[in-house]
């Protein structure tokens, strides 16, 4: 995965294939074979492995910070380890679209819903959120998708995340 990302982040996912990566790790093609199928599985895990590392976000240095603050530091951190990664989410679509979809979309739900119950965790935590923010018609669950689809659309488009956090703000906190 260490070279696969390398040769992602170097040259983009596009770059990335088998007899690349059998090279640069000074193995034989068919020694990689032994870990992945195809090309495509490759694929597959490189980019669950690159998502997993762009929403890797620890909690260690605060203790049970607001949501808000939580979605702002996580959408920094993404945003700027992106960054290493040219053209990551437009790519990556493309590759999911022309590899087999089940498996793709298997892996990336795997992904997602790490990021999706991380959030609903920081969320749960967070003090501050007023009593009455949730109900029927706006679970925690639906709102942390709405924020997650929102957040990653705001990466995909490069546009800041303030207008965001001002609705989730208004949405689950109260003033007094």
């Amino acid at each position: 995965m260490q070279i696969s990302r390398k040769i992602a982040a170097e040259k983009g996912l596009k770059a990335l294939n088998m007899r690349a990566v059998a090279g640069e790790c000074g193995i034989a093609l068919g020694t990689l074979y032994n870990y992945f199928s195809d090309k495509e599985e490759l694929l597959i895990a490189t980019i669950s492995s690159l998502w997993q590392d762009l929403f890797k976000l620890s909690r260690e240095n605060r203790e049970n910070p607001l949501f808000t603050e939580y979605v702002e530091m996580m959408f920094k951190s993404v945003r700027e380890r992106i960054s290493e990664y040219p053209d990551f989410f437009t790519t990556h679509s493309a590759v999911i679209a022309n590899s087999g979809k089940n498996r793709a979309l298997n892996a990336m739900e795997k992904c997602t819903d790490e990021i999706r119950g991380t959030l609903l965790e920081v969320l749960r935590e967070d003090k501050a959120v007023s009593a009455d923010a949730f109900y029927k018609g706006l679970t925690r669950e639906s709102f942390v998708e709405f924020v997650l689809d929102s957040l990653i659309m705001l990466l995909m488009q490069n546009k800041p995340c303030d207008v965001l956090v001002a609705v989730i703000g208004r949405t689950i906190y109260r003033e007094n």
